[in-house]
């Protein structure tokens, strides 16, 4: 969620989303669901109104400003699709009369006789042209083939389970090349395909999670049919339905004050609220203090390298040496901290950074040592 919004902006609801599911296509569902009879050209000049706004406000190089350059260059590649083309005025240019001329007797007479030529018959005959039947119905198909608006389709990830594809979308009736394999940025991601998908039944009584005496692994089980027929049915979106997707691996996704429709009617608001407390006093209900003396050698490391006092390989080497005789969790905090020094550039990068980068440089170097234990069976999977 987006924090420090500027004030002046006029749909602070739709900027407070995550900001990887900003894009042009979500911005109209969104301002067509506030004024349904808008149109087009309306839409779109309040988004860039918007995006002028962000731009003043964040700077180029946070991951902010960069999203918000990025939406602001797709919006004007569709501005540049969808304008009409320049009129071109042409100049009009007086002919000069000729002076009058004396034509001669003659040269009349001699006129007058070549255009009764050129009226007379001609005595020659022109034999009719015959166009076989077979050549008149293959043209005929062929026209009808360029008339055909033609489809395109991109599979993006399959598997014996379900898929992921691509459905036609395309703005002020443009169309895909589905010789050249160009897609429109716009193609909504859809899942739609879970047919062969199975849920398993619902967990032994004595193994059911219980909040405030209500059975959420019911409720839990209920969204995932749910959520399974609307895949199987018109599909579920990446963008507006992360949670539903989720569902379908087993996986619970709780946003406080977040949630989707769905979630809501099936778990209602309160009842989500304690189940995120619950979690939340599960996972830091261990009262664990680090060492001082440690943390005050971590410090001084962490400082020496800001500081370019010492190269990172001298930095590693001292808070592996820190580790030595200390409890798992503490372990644990250092070797993340020995990771973050390891893999994460120093410089922030220009370019937006993807999914997969996004989880091997920046994730997986905090989370695996936290929450990965092979000598447990304990694994962090991507």
């Amino acid at each position: 969620m987006v924090n420090d919004l500027p004030k002046t902006l006029r749909h602070l609801d739709y900027w407070k989303r995550d900001s990887l599911t900003w894009s042009v296509k979500s911005y109209e569902t969104y301002y067509y669901e506030q004024d349904p009879g808008s149109a087009v050209t309306a839409v779109r000049t309040s988004l860039l109104g918007e995006l002028r706004i962000l731009e003043a406000h964040y700077a180029e190089s946070t991951n902010y400003g960069m999203r918000i350059a990025d939406l602001k260059t797709k919006l004007d590649k569709i501005h540049k699709k969808t304008a009409p083309p320049p009129a071109t005025v042409k100049k009009v240019v007086k002919k000069a009369v000729p002076p009058p001329t004396t034509v001669k007797k003659a040269l009349l007479n001699k006129t007058a006789q070549q255009s009764t030529a050129f009226k007379t018959p001609l005595n020659s005959t022109v034999k009719p042209v015959t166009v076989k039947k077979a050549t008149l119905k293959k043209t005929a198909q062929l026209s009808a083939v360029l008339k055909t608006p033609r489809k395109f389709t991109v599979k993006a990830y399959r598997s014996p389970s379900r898929r992921i594809v691509d459905i036609p979308s395309f703005d002020d009736g443009e169309e895909a090349d589905s010789f050249t394999g160009i897609a429109p940025v716009d193609c909504p991601v859809i899942i739609n395909d879970a047919v062969r998908l199975q849920l398993g039944p619902l967990p032994r009584k004595e193994s059911r999670w219980i909040v405030n005496n209500v059975d959420v692994s019911e409720k839990w089980h209920f969204f995932k049919e749910e959520s399974l027929k609307l895949s199987n049915g018109g599909g579920l979106f990446v963008e507006s339905h992360v949670q539903q997707i989720l569902s379908l691996s087993h996986i619970l996704l709780l946003k406080p004050k977040q949630h989707c429709p769905l979630m809501v009617e099936v778990f209602g608001a309160e009842l989500l609220g304690a189940m995120h407390n619950d979690i939340m006093q599960r996972l830091t209900e261990q009262e664990l203090e680090f060492d001082a003396e440690v943390a005050i050698k971590l410090t001084c490391t962490i400082k020496h390298l800001q500081r370019e006092e010492i190269t990172r390989d001298i930095a590693v080497s001292e808070l592996q040496s820190l580790m030595t005789g200390r409890a798992y969790e503490e372990c644990a905090i250092l070797k993340a901290i020995k990771n973050i020094i390891e893999r994460v550039p120093r410089a922030t990068l220009k370019s937006p950074v993807g999914e997969v980068e996004l989880c091997t440089t920046y994730i997986d170097p905090v989370l695996s040592p936290i929450i990965a234990d092979p000598e447990r069976g304990v694994f962090l999977r991507w």
